[in-house]
């Protein structure tokens, strides 16, 4: 493949392919935004939160207002304290897919894919793993992504 070349770039060059092709996709990364990839990873990062029993790391994540399931935020931080000290399994977020994906958008609904498990789930028995998926509103409020809703999908 010949990236098409203008005498000014030498970087299109046949001598230079690979500085061209990271050039090209630089140019098709424009617009990726820091706030897309913040909600891409916020799901796995309240995951692990969780796992390592900062319940109140999970909650700094969620609005006050906060509504799913039939809990509001204050019901939700107790049950998922009960969740872990209990040892029940624990999430682990395979994949985080945009239901709406308008740039600059300050709320987006997420589609959140995983498993849980006791321990590693690589070293677990699949039988002992159960998949979830979850829907949840977000939206950018002060500078970070909270969690308005979330609901169950059984």
């Amino acid at each position: 493949m010949q990236l098409a070349r203008s005498p000014s770039s030498p970087a299109a060059s046949p001598a230079c392919p690979e500085l061209g092709l990271l050039l090209l996709l630089l140019s098709l990364c424009t617009g990726c935004s820091d706030r897309r990839e913040e909600l891409l990873e916020l799901p796995g990062e309240m995951a692990a939160a969780f796992r390592e029993g900062h319940v109140d790391d999970v909650l700094d994540h969620v609005h006050a207002s906060f509504r799913g399931e039939g809990l509001d935020r204050r019901a939700l931080g107790g049950v998922l304290l009960q969740l872990h000290r209990s040892g029940a399994p624990a999430p682990y977020v395979a994949s985080v897919l945009l239901e709406e994906d308008e740039e600059g958008a300050d709320e987006r609904q997420v589609t959140i894919l995983g498993i849980l498990a006791r321990g590693d789930p690589a070293r677990t028995a699949p039988r002992n793993l159960r998949a979830f998926r979850i829907k949840a509103r977000l939206a950018w409020i002060d500078g970070a992504w909270l969690v308005m809703s979330a609901t169950l999908e059984r």
